[in-house]
């Protein structure tokens, strides 16, 4: 009887170990991003930047040593989020990943557009560890407006 029970247990470890690892395997993970200059974004979004050539060549970045650096370690993707009645904030907009999908998403306000006209969108990089995401080249990106 002990040994039925002690294989019970043995097995139940190893079912829960198996979904908890699927769990961590499928749960959404946030992204790093950070506002850039919007006359690059708005001539080169939805655009993958992942060398530092690329990144000068489009005045992304400038020519120096940190920045040479930061791309031989990630890869940037250059987006537009927004606009219309409203200019979106940084902390009403997510990034995050779902296997090799990136979700952004903007919560609009739900509210009447203000009397003032229109705003102009955020323009972000979401900034990409090469490391962290070896397959980063394969994923895609999807804009979600709530």
């Amino acid at each position: 009887m002990k040994h039925f029970i002690l294989d019970k247990i043995n097995l139940l470890l190893i079912f829960s170990s198996f979904l908890l690892t699927m769990t961590s395997l499928n749960a959404q993970k946030k992204l790093p991003f950070k506002k850039t200059d919007d006359s690059v974004v708005s001539i080169h979004r939805d655009k993958l930047i992942d060398t530092y050539e690329k990144a000068v060549k489009i005045n992304l970045s400038e020519d120096n040593n940190n920045e040479e650096e930061f791309y031989k370690k990630n890869a940037v993707y250059l987006f537009q989020i927004g606009g219309g009645c409203f200019h979106p904030k940084h902390k009403e907009i997510s990034v995050e990943l779902n296997v090799d999908l990136v979700n952004i998403t903007w919560k609009e306000p739900k509210k009447a557009c203000p009397e003032t006209g229109k705003y102009s969108p955020f323009f972000g990089k979401i900034i990409i560890s090469k490391k962290d995401f070896p397959n980063y080249k394969k994923m895609k990106f999807k804009y979600y407006w709530k």
